[in-house]
């Protein structure tokens, strides 16, 4: 193969992977999402998961409900393919987007020590 066809090659595919990175989320994430599913550690956690929530506002500013009335709140922005969380007068955190589609949002991250996923379901969107 030709030195020129090669660096071509070369040139096209880092071009192309460079386009890929940082190609934003396909869906907004802005909106309220419900837990659908945790999995903890490679295990799939049968718990009841009403409680957690995330609420990531067109403004910046998101709301995390947890387990045991816990929530937090701060600033949200994404570096795809990364949700970076920043809960107030805290460090900021990081998770992995694994999926966005219209409705189903998963997200991977640590929680305490353990690696965990979270499966989220998109909320209806209300008129007032």
């Amino acid at each position: 193969m030709p030195v020129f066809t090669r660096l071509s090659i070369l040139l096209v595919s880092a071009l192309f992977m460079g386009a890929c990175k940082d190609d934003p989320p396909p869906f907004p994430l802005a909106g309220s999402w419900s837990a659908e599913a945790l999995i903890v550690s490679d295990s799939l956690w049968d718990v009841e998961t009403s409680p957690v929530s995330l609420d990531l506002g067109t403004d910046g500013r998101y709301r995390l409900q947890w387990y045991g009335n816990r929530s937090e709140s701060g600033q949200w922005r994404v570096d795809h393919p990364q949700l970076h969380i920043r809960p107030k007068e805290q460090k900021s955190r990081s998770m992995e987007i694994l999926h966005i589609g219209t409705d189903s949002l998963a997200l991977r991250g640590l929680v305490g020590v353990q690696e965990t996923v979270i499966a989220f379901r998109k909320h209806a969107a209300t008129s007032d």
